[in-house]
């Protein structure tokens, strides 16, 4: 419907969260990684999706030629596509943000270029992912960078980023099957994070979601960083037990 690439519209993580938003289990901040040129349609599903409790654009909204454009009351868009909010746009959507929504279940606040965030103004967006208002919902949108580590914790993490399909695997259970995965990595086996996207996929699929948001939080962290293959084995174990949160994580680590 708004022209999303293949790799978007077909990407099982994307998929499963708008079956989430139509059962009204939507994330209430949600940080999701794509080429900026699918930006506009990303916002325009997305903010369908969520803000249409039909998901078809006129149940008592505006027309859905005019959701890019900001032209819904409760669709509250703050920078552009490609350029991000300074701190006082960013204050004036917490405000607006407060606000109940017009005609829609929620507000949608959306950041724009949010890997992009002068450190003052991603500081100001704190209060706001810790304590959000209770009928808002926020989107921040990233292309090559990432959100600072106090923010991305408080986020859904989702990558659509165009990679090869992988399939899904269900992650190690027993002692004997991680120690076969750990043993598969020094071999030059299977890589760290295309394995860590087919456990991924395979949570979802169980309706394990916010494991498997904590997972793929982990693979972005480690892509983006200079994890060696142990510290990104034993921080996946960890997470998988329960034993370390995404608080701990984009703390500790930083």
């Amino acid at each position: 419907m708004f022209d999303l690439p293949a790799f978007v519209s077909e990407n099982e993580p994307w998929k499963h969260l708008l079956t989430l938003v139509a059962e009204n289990r939507s994330p209430q901040s949600l940080a999701l990684s794509a080429p900026s040129i699918c930006h506009g349609s990303l916002v325009s599903s997305y903010a369908q999706s969520l803000l249409c409790s039909a998901g078809t654009g006129d149940d008592g909204c505006l027309a859905c030629a005019a959701w890019a454009s900001g032209a819904h009351p409760d669709l509250l868009l703050c920078g552009e596509e490609g350029s991000p909010p300074g701190i006082d746009d960013c204050r004036r959507l917490w405000g607006d943000l407060s606000l109940c929504p017009v005609v829609a279940p929620w507000r949608l606040g959306v950041v724009f270029a949010a890997d992009h965030l002068s450190l003052p103004a991603a500081n100001s967006l704190l209060k706001m992912t810790e304590e959000p208002p209770q009928r808002a919902r926020l989107l921040f949108l990233l292309d090559d960078g990432e959100l600072i580590p106090t923010l991305r914790s408080r986020c859904w993490n989702l990558s659509l980023a165009p990679t090869e399909r992988e399939g899904a695997e269900p992650p190690p259970q027993s002692v004997q099957q991680w120690a076969q995965s750990f043993s598969e990595s020094k071999s030059g086996g299977q890589d760290a994070l295309i394995r860590l996207r087919r456990w991924t996929s395979s949570l979802l699929e169980r309706g394990d979601v916010d494991l498997a948001c904590s997972l793929e939080s982990v693979r972005l962290f480690a892509e983006r960083t200079r994890l060696s293959e142990s510290m990104l084995q034993d921080l996946t174990y960890l997470v998988l037990k329960g034993d370390l949160s995404l608080e701990q994580i984009f703390s500790d680590f930083w």
